[in-house]
């Protein structure tokens, strides 16, 4: 019930980022803890850390190389098309 009435005087994002963190750490779940770290408006870790491998740009260009590949819509003399509503351009 303190956890409840903590969220809602202080912030229910600070009181569930702590929790988390508790509960990633296996540590007790203390109420004076995890007011503390509200309070104090501790900074925690992002609830996902992952790593994006950075793509290899060579295989962009592959699409450049296959014409069949291509939008209707790359006809640069259809300048005005583009701009219309109505047209899947």
């Amino acid at each position: 019930m303190q956890l409840l009435e903590l969220a809602a005087r202080e912030s229910q994002d600070a009181v569930a980022d702590a929790l988390r963190v508790m509960i990633a750490a296996d540590t007790p779940i203390d109420v004076e803890s995890i007011r503390s770290s509200v309070l104090a408006g501790t900074t925690l870790p992002a609830a996902t850390d992952m790593e994006v491998e950075l793509p290899n740009l060579t295989d962009y260009d592959s699409l450049l190389q296959h014409p069949d590949m291509e939008s209707l819509c790359n006809d640069p003399s259809d300048i005005g098309v583009h701009f219309s509503w109505f047209n899947s351009c």
